[in-house]
């Protein structure tokens, strides 16, 4: 059940493979740590395949399996039982020994099994990965993966699907309003992007201004930075696509012997968003 894979997603996995590299190789000079562990909360099949090579691209889940440093254990998600067995198969015996699979929700599965077990005390870190099919994360899960101060979050905003609710010719309405309000700290602002304007006849209605995918991004971005010390840098908007990729560093403790790596870590994504490929798609935000 391979599934054809687009050239943003190509783009996504490569960068989450770079950053995983960089990630690991920090955190196992950590004289403190006591594991280390890599979360997908959205983790599919496993693998997909390239309409125009004709070959399969390894999904997020083979991706932090493969990276080096590796970690030392693995949580797998989905909501769907069916991708869940896929990926299960094709993983050998030795490799699944250290990988717990999760059938469910990902605002939920996170907070319960991880969240409550990786702590700022435990002297353990987890890695997040958050790479929704759609507009699935809600704000909460965000805030409790940060509560930990153990977990680090990367996540791939989708801009396109947030731009399809906030629409030109008319405000959101009541549903899109109530999306939007689980997927950011809050939407005061988006009251500030509609004007009135009037008609040939007398008429008024609410018109949205230009809204940019650089400006969604840092919206987002913002109020990661409410909760977290060290956030990643918006990528060039000129490389914006369907989503924009963003990395966020939870507090370090400060033992003994312990550098401190979050600024470098937040550093080190934004120089990876910034040498990235521009998408091959014409495709954007309107």
């Amino acid at each position: 059940m391979n599934q054809p894979i687009r050239p943003w997603s190509k783009d996504k996995l490569e960068l989450l493979g770079k950053y995983l590299r960089a990630y690991t190789g920090l955190m196992r000079r950590q004289k403190w740590l006591r594991g280390c562990a890599f979360v997908d909360s959205f983790a599919g099949a496993g693998q997909f395949h390239d309409p125009e090579t004709l070959e399969y691209v390894d999904g997020s889940p083979l991706v932090a399996l493969r990276c080096v440093p590796s970690f030392d254990e693995y949580c797998f998600i989905d909501l769907s039982a069916t991708k869940i067995r896929a990926l299960e198969g094709k993983l050998g015996a030795a490799v699944a020994a250290k990988v717990a699979f999760h059938q469910g929700d990902a605002n939920d599965i996170p907070v319960r099994e991880i969240a409550s077990r990786i702590t700022y005390d435990s002297y353990r870190r987890g890695f997040v990965f958050l790479d929704p099919y759609g507009l699935q994360v809600h704000w909460s899960t965000v805030q409790a993966l940060a509560k930990t101060r153990a977990l680090d979050v990367f996540v791939n905003f989708p801009i396109m699907g947030i731009n399809r609710l906030i629409p030109r010719e008319a405000r959101p309405d009541v549903q899109a309003f109530e999306r939007l309000r689980s997927i950011f700290e809050d939407t005061a602002w988006i009251d500030g992007l509609y004007t009135i304007q009037g008609g040939l006849f007398g008429e008024s209605a609410s018109v949205r201004n230009r809204l940019g995918a650089e400006q969604l991004a840092q919206r987002y971005t913002e109020d990661l930075r409410g909760l977290f010390p060290h956030v990643s840098r918006v990528g060039d908007h000129e490389k914006l696509h369907q989503l924009a990729s963003l990395c966020a560093v939870s507090r370090e403790p400060q033992r003994n012997g312990c550098e401190d790596h979050q600024r470098h870590l937040s550093a080190v994504f934004t120089g990876l968003l910034i040498d990235r490929p521009r998408p091959s798609s014409n495709t954007r935000t309107r």
